[in-house]
C-alpha cells in the first residue's frame, strides 16, 4: 500500500513509531531516510527518534518529505487526532494514514499486541470507521484522498484503510 508513496532517500517521518520494527522494514524495503517519532521512546531498533512533547514533533517546518500514521491514529483520543494530524503536516508535505476498521476482532488484536510492545501505552481504541476518517479530514479542512488497502491473503482478519492527507 505504502509503494506507489515511497522512493529511495526521502526523508520519511514514522509518527507513533512505537517499538521501531515496522520503521525498520520500511527503511529496508524502500531504502528511505527514516525516524522515528513517539510520545515515548521504546524503540527496539536502531532507528533516529525524535521525541513527540506536548503534542510537538521536535522537527523544522517541512523538513520531511512524507509522514506515516501507521495504525498510530487510534491511538490518540478522538479530540486529539486533528491536533496529531496537523502537527504531522506541519513537519511533513505529505501524510499517509494506515488505519484499521474498527471490528470486535480488531480492537481485540491491538489490546493484545499493545500488550506485548508496551503495557503502559494507553489504549484509547479511538477507530473510526471509513466514513468517520473521511469526515474528519473534511471537517479539519485537511485534503485527502482514499485509498484501497487489499487484504494480503483471503482469511486475513482485519480491514484496513488508507489515506494521502495533503495540506489545504
Amino acid at each position: 500500500a505504502l509503494a506507489p508513496f515511497l522512493a529511495p532517500h526521502q526523508k520519511v517521518l514514522d509518527i507513533g513509531c512505537g517499538n521501531g520494527i515496522v520503521s525498520e522494514q520500511i527503511r529496508d524495503r524502500f531504502k528511505c531516510d527514516i525516524t522515528g517519532t513517539d510520545v515515548l521512546n521504546y524503540l527496539r531498533t536502531d532507528t533516529p527518534f525524535r521525541r513527540i512533547s506536548n503534542g510537538l514533533i521536535d522537527s523544522s517546518p517541512k523538513e520531511f518529505d512524507v509522514g506515516l500514521f501507521i495504525d498510530a491514529l487510534h491511538h490518540i483520543e478522538f479530540d486529539s487526532q486533528v491536533q496529531a494530524l496537523r502537527e504531522g503536516l506541519r513537519v511533513c508535505r505529505q501524510i499517509l494514514v494506515f488505519e484499521v476498521k474498527p471490528t470486535f476482532i480488531s480492537k481485540g488484536i491491538d489490546v493484545v499486541m499493545n500488550h506485548f510492545h508496551n503495557r503502559d501505552m494507553a489504549i484509547p481504541l479511538a477507530h473510526r470507521t471509513l466514513e468517520g476518517w473521511e469526515n474528519l479530514f473534511r471537517k479539519a479542512d485537511i485534503k485527502c484522498v482514499s485509498l484501497v488497502v487489499l487484504r494480503p491473503f483471503r482469511v486475513y482478519p482485519i480491514d484496513n484503510y488508507m489515506f494521502a492527507l495533503m495540506p489545504p
